[in-house]
């Protein structure tokens, strides 16, 4: 049932896609894989996460990976636009 959900939550034409249907989000809701979801007691809130990291502050980004050094290859990778190309945007 669960990869019947992901499958069908994967299809590339949106327009085929669960949850884009007359039903909305409701079909997802309805999926059977989701049945045991109480979905009143998980919009209140009420329903205890099965984990919860641990935090120093509301900040704390500590229990995420480090993605940064993604981010110095992009910029070592990308040159500056030439002063021909920064025309073509004059006046935008």
């Amino acid at each position: 049932e669960a990869k019947d959900l992901v499958k069908r939550l994967l299809v590339p034409r949106n327009t085929e896609r669960l949850g884009s249907f007359a039903g909305g989000s409701k079909d997802i809701r309805r999926h059977p894989w989701l049945k045991s979801v109480d979905w009143d007691s998980l919009v209140n809130k009420k329903v205890k996460a099965p984990w919860v990291p641990r935090i120093s502050d509301p900040l704390d980004c500590s229990n995420f990976d480090d993605w940064c050094h993604l981010e110095d290859m992009a910029a070592r990778k990308e040159a500056p636009i030439s002063a021909r190309q920064q025309m073509l945007f004059h006046g935008f």
